[in-house]
């Protein structure tokens, strides 16, 4: 089901996988945000049912890496809804933006609490 609706999302962006004008090969926010969103969940299952809200992108030195800052609100299904705040840092580890397999979470914050910091 979460594969789903995260497959749904990203089908959503359609356009969204090309290029930016001009070339640089860079995927769109809504890209960025989309596989952001994807890796959190798959760190942190009970996000699952999540709904999130508008994500900021904020791109990293280096190129290639990026930092999304947003919330998420859990708990509908039960009725015990939290909202949460993350920032989670993603790279694209090569070429291809729209194949999953070549984004990578190297960051993780959530709720003030830092869950992932790979170097």
């Amino acid at each position: 089901m979460r594969r789903l609706a995260l497959a749904a999302m990203l089908a959503l962006a359609g356009p969204a996988l090309a290029e930016r004008p001009g070339g640089h090969g860079e995927p769109s926010e809504r890209v960025v945000v989309g596989r952001a969103l994807e890796l959190m969940v798959e760190r942190l299952s009970f996000l699952a049912n999540a709904s999130f809200g508008a994500a900021v992108v904020h791109p990293q030195p280096g190129g290639r890496y990026w930092a999304v800052v947003g919330e998420a609100v859990s708990g509908a299904l039960t009725g015990h809804m939290r909202r949460h705040d993350y920032v989670a840092a993603v790279r694209l580890v090569c070429d291809e933006a729209a194949d999953a397999k070549c984004w990578r979470l190297e960051k993780l914050a959530f709720d003030g609490r830092i869950l992932l910091n790979a170097k």
